[in-house]
């Protein structure tokens, strides 16, 4: 990567994940003051979206995975764990509730292309 972005916020801030596809693109995934947020650039580092993945995370984690041009993304909230996949524009397709516990906390994604 040839190039590097900031994100200013006023609370703390912990990358959780990080994908790149093959045209270059990349996808951050950030947990932000207990709210998740995912980030896409594209290959010279401009913020093409970003979202806000809305609720109360329980702090566990957010894993994300880039594949023909669509972004999945893992997040677990106090309510329950999600996977949600978003178009190239950020536009979200669909989302699936993978438990409704606080006690299943899944960690990571993997996608089979």
């Amino acid at each position: 990567m040839s190039w590097t972005s900031s994100f200013i916020s006023l609370v703390d801030d912990f990358a959780q994940g990080l994908a790149v596809d093959l045209s270059g693109f990349a996808v951050l995934a950030i947990m932000s003051n207990s709210s998740g947020i995912v980030l896409k650039f594209d290959g010279s580092g401009k913020q093409l979206w970003r979202i806000n993945l809305g609720g109360v995370l329980d702090g566990s984690r957010i894993d994300l995975q880039s594949s023909a041009g669509f972004t999945f993304v893992l997040s677990t909230h106090i309510n329950g764990s999600y996977v949600s996949k978003f178009d190239a524009n950020g536009v979200l397709k669909w989302r699936l509730e993978l438990g409704s516990s606080s006690l299943y906390i899944p960690s990571a994604l993997a996608v089979d292309e």
